[in-house]
């Protein structure tokens, strides 16, 4: 009966199948499942010790897990409930107005609820995805549900209100703690794909949760080198195998020596020519560093001498 709806995203449309958005909303419960549900343990307690003042940031808090997972590639901690407690004001009354809204829809029979639990669905998403306020999330919130199916997101959301019911009836209540972190991931999945970013949804859920720019080669392994020698080895200079090769021990474990302790007479001077100790390179006296491999002198190379008397 419900098989997709349709997103329209940069001036073209995208059928996206609801058993895709069913599947990557478990996906996005999967990878961070721990922190969403101890974070909702922590949400539900401080919302009833604080008589539900602080519902709207911590929900807020929830749904930035699920934004972080997406938006950043990063994974979900347990401190990110208290994220949005900055939006306080604004998450305050965002779950103020919209659940004594929906709770009187509902009261005059039914259907005004449901039409506006359904239209302001992505309002708090949209609060802490784009920081934006009350008044322009509802609007926003009912565009991106008018432009893609009504419908479909009424069943979504009628789909998600029986089966919580009925878990809830069926645990005594316990299965809550379950089914508040899913239906955080659930409006998340349908947040992002309403968006016209179903393509961020789906390396959200494919990868590890790895951050972006966290290193892939752990420190010290046979993979990594100082950037001093990599430079030199890719520019294929003189020294270049040197540079990233130990000195060889002869067998009575002395370090074979240097070019550089066998100092040559540089013809037009009669003195020793300065070479460096790492590379070869030839010096001057007032250099501080090899050009070559940028090995500092101060001992790098050999003293210059006067030459001997004939």
């Amino acid at each position: 009966m419900i098989r997709s709806f349709v997103v329209q995203a940069q001036d073209r449309s995208i059928a996206v199948d609801v058993s895709r958005v069913l599947k990557n909303a478990w996906e996005l419960f999967a990878k961070d499942i721990a922190p969403l549900l101890v974070g909702g343990l922590i949400a539900g307690i401080l919302m009833v010790l604080t008589l539900f003042i602080l519902a709207g940031p911590l929900i807020g808090g929830l749904f930035k897990m699920v934004v972080r997972r997406v938006r950043e590639a990063r994974i979900a901690e347990i401190g990110d409930v208290f994220d949005c407690m900055g939006q306080l004001g604004t998450l305050f009354l965002a779950t103020l107005v919209l659940s004594l809204s929906i709770a009187l829809g509902l009261v005059l029979l039914i259907v005004p609820g449901l039409y506006l639990a359904t239209i302001w669905v992505y309002v708090i998403p949209l609060i802490v995805d784009k920081r934006i306020g009350l008044g322009e999330a509802m609007s926003k919130s009912k565009e991106l549900v008018m432009t893609h199916d009504i419908g479909t997101h009424a069943a979504l959301l009628l789909l998600i209100g029986v089966g919580s019911t009925a878990v809830s009836v069926a645990t005594g209540g316990a299965g809550m703690l379950l089914v508040v972190p899913f239906v955080i991931a659930m409006i998340g999945a349908m947040y992002f794909t309403a968006q016209g970013e179903v393509d961020k949804l789906a390396a959200a859920v494919a990868d590890g949760g790895v951050r972006p720019g966290m290193a892939t080669t752990p420190a010290g392994s046979a993979d990594t080198a100082p950037i001093g020698a990599l430079i030199v080895a890719d520019a294929g200079g003189p020294g270049a195998d040197d540079a990233a090769q130990p000195p060889a021990e002869a067998d009575d474990g002395a370090v074979d020596a240097s070019p550089a302790e066998a100092p040559t007479i540089d013809p037009h001077s009669g003195r020793h020519a300065l070479h460096c100790s790492q590379c070869g390179a030839s010096l001057s006296a007032a250099d501080e560093f090899c050009t070559v491999c940028a090995t500092e002198v101060s001992g790098g190379h050999v003293d210059e001498e006067p030459a001997e008397d004939a």
